[in-house]
């Protein structure tokens, strides 16, 4: 962290993780700390966190310590996630967790971090669901971020719950191909009649809360019996 600490990052299972590689004194700074925070204080209570990463490998543009990263971003964006130590993304001394995420998923023109600001979304399970270039801003992947806060998993089910049209591509990204049953629900009857009738796995079945209401209840009443027996 900031001060030095190693961190767990299996501290943040359970939660959709966006992880950037942050600089001060970048072109982007100003667009891309901006959004981070709009982001961040739409979703930081829907299981959403945002992990900065300082790098000082691209022209040196966050050549100040980790006190003074720190203090810039909080002061001048109010931002409220955690933010940590100055690390290297690329080369001999890349840190483990942007080892992880380079080989999860490559750029347009290969693995390597090619400039400030780009952007990792990993899902509850710690799955690598999408890589986002410097130049997309933060929040163009909302209904991105807003789609994989929505997904639980309950043993083998997969559950997406209350998505949209708007959101559902997004949601899907994170919810892949699986040999388990996977259930949708979503207000919209015209999106689970559709989806239920498409050519798509049979194991994922859509449930309407306008249809069936009780249908949402019954799974709020399962995650949270599972989240009891996890806390246990």
């Amino acid at each position: 962290d900031i001060k030095g600490n190693d961190v767990d990052l299996r501290d943040y299972k359970g939660k959709v993780l966006l992880i950037v590689n942050v600089a001060s004194q970048c072109g982007f700074t100003n667009s891309n700390y901006g959004a981070l925070t709009k982001l961040y204080n739409k979703y930081k209570d829907k299981d959403f966190e945002i992990l900065a990463f300082p790098c000082n490998q691209f022209l040196s543009q966050e050549p100040g310590t980790n006190e003074q990263i720190k203090d810039f971003a909080c002061t001048t964006y109010k931002a409220e996630f955690p933010i940590f130590g100055k690390v290297d993304v690329n080369g001999p001394n890349t840190v483990p967790v942007y080892t992880f995420l380079k080989s999860s998923k490559s750029g347009f023109m290969g693995p390597r971090i090619k400039w400030n600001f780009t952007k990792f979304l990993v899902d509850k399970d710690g799955h690598v669901i999408d890589r986002y270039s410097p130049m997309t801003n933060p929040l163009a992947i909302e209904l991105c971020v807003e789609g994989s806060t929505r997904v639980s998993r309950l043993g083998a089910r997969t559950i997406a719950i209350n998505v949209s049209w708007g959101n559902w591509r997004e949601a899907r990204k994170c919810l892949g191909a699986s040999n388990n049953q996977i259930m949708v629900i979503a207000e919209d009857v015209k999106l689970c009649k559709l989806r239920n009738e498409g050519s798509i796995d049979p194991a994922w079945k859509f449930e309407s809360t306008l249809r069936r209401p009780q249908c949402w209840k019954e799974t709020e009443a399962e995650l949270t019996h599972q989240h009891g027996q996890q806390a246990q």
